[in-house]
């Protein structure tokens, strides 16, 4: 298996394309768990528990000084998202926004990271009284998709 980039063609270790191709044709199957310990000299932030507002704040920190998530904590995000994506019973929200709350509509971020840190500058983080709506293309081609997606 080759992967394609913006950094050019890439060679996939054969016991990744195994994993990948053993998960296409059985999509319940679960990855086995990577034992990657935290090392004392990382730098980045630390997420254990459930994510707050003060957990993103954290990342935006790293992010903007380019200091990446630590695959544990990275893992752990996407198993969060992926629970709660499990629990919708349909596509559809329905949110009563409070008189003194605000929407925010944003469009394709493609994985600009920055874009994203000035829309949560500007607007503020999600909470009772702000929502963010996000319409498009998250990380399609941008250079910092996992960051963005993180977020």
């Amino acid at each position: 298996i080759k992967a394609h980039s913006i950094m050019g063609s890439l060679e996939i270790h054969p016991k990744v394309q195994e994993l990948i191709l053993t998960k296409r044709s059985s999509p319940n199957l679960n990855f086995p768990k990577l034992d990657v310990g935290v090392t004392d000299d990382y730098q980045g932030p630390k997420l254990d528990g459930p994510i707050t507002n003060d957990n993103v704040q954290e990342m935006v920190d790293a992010f903007s000084k380019n200091i990446t998530l630590h695959y544990k904590y990275a893992e752990s995000l996407v198993k969060q998202a992926k629970e709660l994506l499990e629990k919708q019973t349909s596509g559809v929200t329905d949110i009563t926004v409070p008189k003194d709350g605000k929407v925010v509509v944003v469009g394709d971020t493609h994985g600009h990271l920055i874009d994203l840190i000035t829309i949560l500058k500007l607007a503020g983080f999600p909470s009772s009284s702000v929502y963010i709506l996000f319409n498009g293309d998250f990380v399609d081609r941008g250079p910092n998709g996992p960051e963005v997606l993180f977020l």
